[in-house]
């Protein structure tokens, strides 16, 4: 929260930064380098795209505001309408929804909850609604709270704009695969560098088991500059 970055991609009139998505794709690089426990992706990135696209401008100002306050913390459940399941539809009627959200990430502490429906319909879902069971859900990922929900009932908050579609939907979708590739992007590189220092240490038959073809083609180009002369 110090750094900001839970108001990164706020307008500045919301009490955010402005930043585009570039900045938070950067961001999330980062944090994934660090291997860090954040609800960057959800809370911060996918949840206020949403609303700053589809939301109206009460919403904006109540959410948007909350956010960059650090007083509203969403989790984000898409999986309805990238694969609904059997037995779990989710439906919006008459300012309620019913069903169950399978995956819903970034949740730990969650105020609210943005949910979408298999049309792409998306709502907002108070996290201490009577109506709601929160079901703790244990994953690879330990950097990312996952959680089901069960919703009977729950009083759902459509966000109110024509931009609350499936075109909107798709492009929260894809956001969203973009902000996991830059995360696994910061792991992956710390991985390499690490392993890469490791081979110039480690020696093997009198050798840095860096000088070994084997290992060396596996390392990225820029690396094998660095191995050349240093091993050799």
């Amino acid at each position: 929260m110090e750094l900001g970055i839970n108001g990164l991609i706020i307008p500045e009139q919301y009490g955010g930064l402005g930043l585009d998505i570039l900045f938070a794709t950067a961001v999330s690089q980062s944090l994934g380098a660090g291997v860090a426990p954040s609800p960057f992706i959800g809370s911060y990135v996918l949840a206020p795209y949403a609303i700053i696209q589809a939301g109206s401008d009460e919403q904006k100002e109540k959410y948007l505001s909350g956010i960059s306050e650090a007083k509203i913390k969403f989790g984000v459940g898409l999986t309805e309408y990238i694969a609904s399941r059997d037995n779990a539809e989710i439906v919006f009627e008459n300012g309620k929804i019913n069903g169950r959200a399978l995956f819903v990430i970034d949740a730990a502490n969650a105020t609210h909850y943005l949910i979408s429906d298999s049309s792409g319909i998306l709502s907002i879902i108070n996290s201490n609604d009577p109506g709601l069971e929160i079901i703790n859900l244990t994953t690879v990922d330990k950097t990312t709270s996952v959680v089901e929900l069960k919703m009977n009932n729950v009083n759902a908050e459509c966000l109110d704009s024509p931009e609350n579609n499936s075109d909107n939907t798709q492009r929260l979708v894809d956001l969203g695969r973009l902000m996991i590739a830059a995360d696994s992007l910061g792991a992956a590189q710390v991985m390499i560098d690490k392993a890469v220092e490791y081979s110039m240490q480690r020696k093997q038959f009198g050798r840095a088991i860096g000088s070994f073809q084997a290992v060396k083609h596996m390392c990225p180009q820029r690396w094998q500059l660095i191995l050349n002369p240093v091993i050799h």
